[in-house]
C-alpha cells in the first residue's frame, strides 16, 4: 500500500510538472503571436498610407487628362485635322479613365480586405488575453479594472452629494470650440471632469510612465470631456502640433472603437495605431473596461500601453 501511495505521488509531480511546462509553452506562443498581431497592424497601416496615397494619384491622373481634354476641346474648333487628333486623344482619355476606375475599385477592395484583417487580428488578441495566457497584458486588463471602478466609485459619490447631475454626465450636447483643428468640444461634464477626472488619470499614467501611454473615459460617442495634461496643451494652430497634443474635447471613435462601444464583455482588448500628429503613428495595445454609472453606461474606461 505504501508503495502504490508513493508511486501515486510521483505520478502525481510528475503530471503537475508536466501541465506547468504546457502551460508555460502556451504562454510564451501566445506572447509571441500578440507581437505578431502588433507587428501586423503597423504593416497594414503603412500599407493604408500607401493605399490612399495610390488614390491620391489616380485622381490626380484623372484631373490631368479631364485637364488635357478641356484644352484639347479648345483646340478642336482652330482646325478639323486637329480635331481629328483629339478624337484619338478623347480615345486615350476613356481609356485611361476607364483603366483608373479599375484600379480605384481594386484599391478600395485592398483597403477593406486590410481593415477586416486588422479586425480579425484583434479578435485573437481579445481571446487569448482572455484566455489567460498573456500574463504582462493581464497585469494591466487588472490595473484597468481597478481604475474602472475608482472612476465608478468617485463619480457616484459626486452625483450622491449634488456636485454632479446626470443631465451633466449625460449631456450628449457637445459645443465646438471655435477655431479648433482638429474640431474640440465641451459638454457640461466638462468643468467637473476636469476637476475630479483630469487628477485620476493622471495618478494612473504616473504610476507606470514608461509603459503607460494615454488613459481616458471616453463617453460612448468617443467623446474625450477630458485628457492626460501632456496631451491637453493649449493650440497653437499649427495641425500636426494640434493633433498630437490638444486632445482634450475630441471625438475619437476608429473602427478599432466601435466593437468596445457595443460590447457586454467585462472588458475587450485591442492593438491599434495611435494617430499622433496625423502623419507618424505608433502601434499601443489597449484596453477597454466598460464604465457604468449608477447602473447605466456611460463608455468606457481605457488605458493604452506599450510592453
Amino acid at each position: 500500500m505504501a508503495a502504490e501511495v508513493k508511486k501515486l505521488a510521483h505520478d502525481t509531480r510528475r503530471a503537475a510538472v508536466e501541465i506547468t511546462g504546457t502551460v508555460n509553452s502556451l504562454s510564451h506562443e501566445a506572447a509571441k503571436f500578440v507581437v505578431e498581431i502588433e507587428e501586423g497592424v503597423s504593416t497594414s497601416g503603412a500599407a493604408q498610407e500607401q493605399f490612399a496615397s495610390l488614390q491620391e494619384l489616380i485622381y490626380g491622373v484623372s484631373d490631368v487628362v479631364a485637364k488635357v481634354g478641356d484644352h484639347n476641346r479648345e483646340i478642336a474648333d482652330s482646325t478639323a485635322q486637329i480635331h481629328r487628333g483629339l478624337v484619338d486623344l478623347q480615345n486615350v482619355r476613356d481609356a485611361v479613365e476607364g483603366a483608373n476606375g479599375e484600379m480605384f475599385t481594386a484599391v478600395v477592395r485592398a483597403h477593406s480586405q486590410i481593415g477586416g484583417l486588422e479586425m480579425q487580428a484583434n479578435k485573437m488578441f481579445d481571446h487569448i488575453v482572455h484566455s489567460g495566457l498573456s500574463k504582462r497584458d493581464s497585469e494591466f486588463v487588472e490595473l484597468a479594472r481597478q481604475k474602472a471602478e475608482e472612476v465608478k466609485a468617485l463619480t457616484e459619490a459626486a452625483i450622491a452629494d449634488g456636485t454632479l447631475t446626470l443631465e451633466a454626465l449625460f449631456d450628449t450636447d457637445l459645443r465646438l470650440i471655435e477655431g479648433s483643428n482638429p474640431p474640440r468640444f465641451t459638454s457640461k461634464l466638462t468643468p467637473w471632469a476636469e476637476q475630479h477626472w483630469q487628477p485620476f488619470i493622471e495618478a494612473v499614467k504616473d504610476s507606470n510612465p514608461e509603459e503607460i501611454t494615454s488613459v481616458v473615459c471616453s463617453s460612448l460617442k468617443g467623446f474625450l470631456p477630458v485628457q492626460l495634461k501632456e496631451l491637453s496643451r493649449p493650440p497653437t494652430g499649427d495641425i500636426a502640433h494640434d493633433t498630437k497634443y490638444c486632445r482634450n474635447g475630441r471625438v475619437i471613435q476608429d473602427p478599432v472603437d466601435i466593437p468596445a462601444k457595443t460590447s457586454e464583455q467585462d472588458y475587450m482588448m485591442a492593438v491599434f495605431r495611435h494617430e499622433g500628429d496625423g502623419h507618424s503613428y505608433k502601434v499601443m495595445r489597449n484596453v477597454y473596461v466598460p464604465l457604468r454609472i449608477n447602473g447605466r453606461r456611460w463608455g468606457d474606461f481605457e488605458i493604452a500601453y506599450s510592453v
